[in-house]
């Protein structure tokens, strides 16, 4: 290992939550009407890929692995005029982020392309959500990449430390001891580097080291799954702090009711360890236009205040 990557690393506490997931929880600010843009011949192309990753400040990696989990979960489904979110989604939304987190990434274990392919053989670029074959070696090569990681570090005690891996020698044995294994196109000079990639994306490797959740997903124990899964990201909120600004802050990830109730009396300003809504009279009005009374909107308000 490197100098960088040998800095050991608490396998229930490498990195941070894991990114792709976080971001699906910005997915009702899109994709409810109007849907995101499809092309012509099928999938979300990359300007609209751009865009969404803008609105939901995040990179493009991120989006696109969001989207073609979300879909594969049966959270998303194409409409008349693009993709959208389907009547699923709604109950999925309302559960905490551990729960979300773990049937995306029960989604991606089971997946039959590599959903962070973005270029094909030829190196054109490839629209995300495109109709793809279903490829059994895309799945399989799974397993051994975590397999193999685990066994750079087996069986550690829950003070003891993961060894961080070098990416080379992990692909070297996978390919030594599985000789039909394949990547992806875009890997380049460095084979498996976008299943790599999606991983940490997920939060199942950290500084070139396996994660707790990592070594539980292979053994398909949905339990230990979500507890794993739960245990990297916060529990929803289900308080509001008020401002003398007309600002609403929830501090963490909110809670559906909360942000169903926000998101209809007040405008989104910002999102990130914190998210940030701004009521002002257009913003109330929308509420009662909705059919909320004032004293409703009142009594709902004051039922969140921290």
């Amino acid at each position: 290992p490197n100098a960088g990557a040998a800095a050991a690393q608490r396998p229930d506490s490498c990195g941070t939550a894991p990114a792709s997931p976080c971001r699906t929880v910005a997915l009702p600010r899109w994709g409810h009407p109007p849907p995101l843009t499809s092309r012509k011949y099928g999938g979300v192309g990359v300007p609209a890929l751009t865009r969404l990753a803008k609105t939901v400040a995040c990179s493009e990696s991120e989006a696109r692995l969001s989207l073609e989990l979300a879909h594969a979960s049966g959270l998303l489904g194409t409409r008349t005029a693009g993709v959208g979110t389907s009547e699923q989604f709604d109950a999925w939304r309302a559960q905490d982020p551990g729960f979300r987190f773990a049937v995306l990434l029960a989604a991606w274990w089971r997946l039959g392309w590599t959903p962070l392919e973005a270029r094909d053989l030829e190196g054109k670029s490839t629209p995300a959500l495109s109709p793809k074959p279903d490829c059994a070696g895309c799945r399989a090569v799974r397993v051994p990449l975590l397999q193999e990681l685990s066994r750079v570090s087996p069986g550690l005690a829950a003070n003891q430390v993961s060894v961080a891996a070098d990416r080379a020698s992990v692909a070297a044995v996978m390919l030594w001891r599985r000789p039909l294994l394949h990547g992806s196109p875009q890997d380049g000079g460095m084979p498996f580097a976008t299943l790599w990639q999606e991983a940490e994306l997920l939060g199942l490797l950290s500084h070139n080291a396996i994660t707790r959740l990592g070594r539980v997903l292979p053994d398909n124990n949905e339990d230990a799954i979500e507890a794993q899964a739960a245990a990297l990201l916060p529990r929803s909120s289900d308080q509001a702090s008020f401002g003398t600004d007309l600002t609403a802050m929830v501090v963490g990830a909110p809670s559906a009711r909360v942000r169903s109730l926000l998101d209809s009396c007040a405008d989104r300003e910002g999102r990130g360890g914190a998210t940030i809504w701004r009521l002002s009279p257009a913003t109330v009005r929308r509420a009662l236009d909705e059919g909320t009374t004032g004293p409703e909107l009142e009594q709902l308000l004051s039922s969140i205040a921290a």
